[in-house]
Protein backbone atom coordinates (compact mmCIF):
# COMPACT_ATOMS: atom_id res chain seq x y z
CA UNK A 1 0.00 0.00 0.00
CA UNK A 2 1.61 3.13 -1.24
CA UNK A 3 0.60 6.32 0.53
CA UNK A 4 1.45 9.86 -0.28
CA UNK A 5 2.63 12.04 2.58
CA UNK A 6 0.73 14.98 1.00
CA UNK A 7 -2.52 13.06 0.60
CA UNK A 8 -5.76 14.60 1.80
CA UNK A 9 -6.68 11.26 3.24
CA UNK A 10 -3.57 9.94 5.02
CA UNK A 11 -3.28 6.18 4.97
CA UNK A 12 -5.30 5.83 1.72
CA UNK A 13 -3.47 4.96 -1.44
CA UNK A 14 -4.01 6.78 -4.72
CA UNK A 15 -5.67 3.86 -6.50
CA UNK A 16 -8.34 3.62 -3.81
CA UNK A 17 -8.98 7.34 -4.06
CA UNK A 18 -9.13 7.08 -7.84
CA UNK A 19 -11.64 4.22 -7.62
CA UNK A 20 -13.78 6.18 -5.16
CA UNK A 21 -13.67 9.30 -7.35
CA UNK A 22 -14.53 7.25 -10.43
CA UNK A 23 -17.40 5.59 -8.58
CA UNK A 24 -18.69 8.95 -7.32
CA UNK A 25 -18.45 10.44 -10.83
CA UNK A 26 -20.40 7.47 -12.25
CA UNK A 27 -23.09 7.92 -9.59
CA UNK A 28 -23.36 11.64 -10.36
CA UNK A 29 -23.54 10.86 -14.09
CA UNK A 30 -26.29 8.28 -13.49
CA UNK A 31 -28.26 10.69 -11.28
CA UNK A 32 -27.98 13.50 -13.85
CA UNK A 33 -29.10 11.11 -16.58
CA UNK A 34 -32.02 9.93 -14.44
CA UNK A 35 -33.07 13.52 -13.65
CA UNK A 36 -32.79 14.62 -17.27
CA UNK A 37 -34.95 11.68 -18.39
CA UNK A 38 -37.51 12.52 -15.71
CA UNK A 39 -37.52 16.19 -16.76
CA UNK A 40 -37.89 15.22 -20.42
CA UNK A 41 -40.77 12.88 -19.57
CA UNK A 42 -42.50 15.58 -17.54
CA UNK A 43 -42.02 18.11 -20.35
CA UNK A 44 -43.32 15.62 -22.92
CA UNK A 45 -46.33 14.90 -20.71
CA UNK A 46 -47.04 18.62 -20.47
CA UNK A 47 -46.75 18.97 -24.23
CA UNK A 48 -49.12 16.05 -24.75
CA UNK A 49 -51.60 17.56 -22.31
CA UNK A 50 -51.45 20.93 -24.06
CA UNK A 51 -51.82 19.25 -27.46
CA UNK A 52 -54.87 17.31 -26.22
CA UNK A 53 -56.46 20.52 -24.94
CA UNK A 54 -55.76 22.32 -28.22
CA UNK A 55 -57.22 19.42 -30.17
CA UNK A 56 -60.33 19.47 -27.98
CA UNK A 57 -60.72 23.24 -28.43
CA UNK A 58 -60.28 22.93 -32.19
CA UNK A 59 -62.94 20.22 -32.34
CA UNK A 60 -65.35 22.35 -30.32
CA UNK A 61 -64.76 25.33 -32.62
CA UNK A 62 -65.25 23.14 -35.66
CA UNK A 63 -68.55 21.82 -34.27
CA UNK A 64 -69.75 25.36 -33.53
CA UNK A 65 -68.73 26.51 -37.01
CA UNK A 66 -70.70 23.60 -38.50
CA UNK A 67 -73.69 24.61 -36.39
CA UNK A 68 -73.42 28.26 -37.48
CA UNK A 69 -73.15 27.15 -41.11
CA UNK A 70 -76.30 25.06 -40.72
CA UNK A 71 -78.17 28.00 -39.21
CA UNK A 72 -76.99 30.29 -42.02
CA UNK A 73 -78.13 27.79 -44.68
CA UNK A 74 -81.49 27.37 -42.96
CA UNK A 75 -82.00 31.13 -42.78
CA UNK A 76 -81.00 31.54 -46.42
CA UNK A 77 -83.47 28.82 -47.45
CA UNK A 78 -86.29 30.51 -45.51
CA UNK A 79 -85.48 33.89 -47.05
CA UNK A 80 -85.46 32.30 -50.51
CA UNK A 81 -88.84 30.68 -49.94
CA UNK A 82 -90.22 34.00 -48.63
CA UNK A 83 -88.92 35.83 -51.70
CA UNK A 84 -90.43 33.17 -53.97
CA UNK A 85 -93.76 33.45 -52.14
CA UNK A 86 -93.75 37.24 -52.51
CA UNK A 87 -92.96 37.01 -56.24
CA UNK A 88 -95.58 34.37 -56.98
CA UNK A 89 -98.51 35.67 -54.90
CA UNK A 90 -100.65 38.71 -55.45
CA UNK A 91 -101.60 41.14 -52.66
CA UNK A 92 -105.11 39.69 -52.22
CA UNK A 93 -103.74 36.15 -51.62
CA UNK A 94 -101.10 37.45 -49.18
CA UNK A 95 -103.77 39.31 -47.19
CA UNK A 96 -105.87 36.12 -46.95
CA UNK A 97 -102.81 34.18 -45.78
CA UNK A 98 -101.97 36.86 -43.18
CA UNK A 99 -105.57 36.83 -41.93
CA UNK A 100 -105.46 33.05 -41.57
CA UNK A 101 -102.19 33.23 -39.55
CA UNK A 102 -103.64 35.95 -37.27
CA UNK A 103 -106.80 33.89 -36.63
CA UNK A 104 -104.68 30.84 -35.74
CA UNK A 105 -102.26 32.77 -33.47
CA UNK A 106 -103.96 35.93 -32.11
CA UNK A 107 -101.63 36.41 -29.09
CA UNK A 108 -98.43 36.14 -31.06
CA UNK A 109 -99.89 38.37 -33.79
CA UNK A 110 -100.68 41.10 -31.23
CA UNK A 111 -97.14 40.92 -29.83
CA UNK A 112 -95.62 41.16 -33.31
CA UNK A 113 -97.90 44.08 -34.21
CA UNK A 114 -96.94 45.90 -30.99
CA UNK A 115 -93.21 45.32 -31.66
CA UNK A 116 -93.51 46.55 -35.25
CA UNK A 117 -95.46 49.62 -34.07
CA UNK A 118 -92.81 50.37 -31.42
CA UNK A 119 -90.00 50.11 -33.97
CA UNK A 120 -91.84 52.36 -36.43
CA UNK A 121 -92.53 55.01 -33.77
CA UNK A 122 -88.85 54.98 -32.74
CA UNK A 123 -87.71 55.22 -36.35
CA UNK A 124 -89.97 58.15 -37.18
CA UNK A 125 -89.34 60.01 -33.91
CA UNK A 126 -85.55 59.90 -34.48
CA UNK A 127 -85.85 61.15 -38.06
CA UNK A 128 -88.03 64.12 -36.97
CA UNK A 129 -85.56 65.43 -34.35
Amino acid sequence: MQTDKYSVFPGTDQSTLLEQATSAAAQVKDKISELSHAAAATFAGGCNSAADKLESAASALHDKADSATGIAHSTANKLTSTATYLREQNLKTMMKDAERVVRKNPGASLLIAAAVGFVMVRAFSKSDS
